[in-house]
């Protein structure tokens, strides 16, 4: 009982919201629930890796990118650069 509990609790489901922008124009796409972000970016049509800010900061204005950001009050948000 008590690993089912543990197995359960480790597996907090959570809500993301996933932005997809290209040359500095977002879209919103949709809304995903899974695990982690980088879960989410797996589920994406596009192939994409997580990116650094500095690397974001290159690809801001004129890259395509999804943003990923968990959404609760503090929620985190990731860059993943679309390959």
């Amino acid at each position: 009982m008590q690993n089912t509990e543990k197995t359960i609790r480790d597996r907090r489901m959570k809500t993301f919201e996933v932005t997809y922008t290209e040359n500095w124009i977002e879209q919103m796409l949709d809304y995903q629930v899974a695990e982690s972000h980088k879960e989410v970016a797996e589920k994406l049509p596009l192939n994409c890796k997580r990116i650094n800010n500095e690397r974001f900061r290159e690809i801001e204005q004129t890259g395509k990118y999804y943003r990923i950001t968990e959404i609760c009050k503090g929620g985190k948000a990731f860059i993943f650069e679309i390959k």
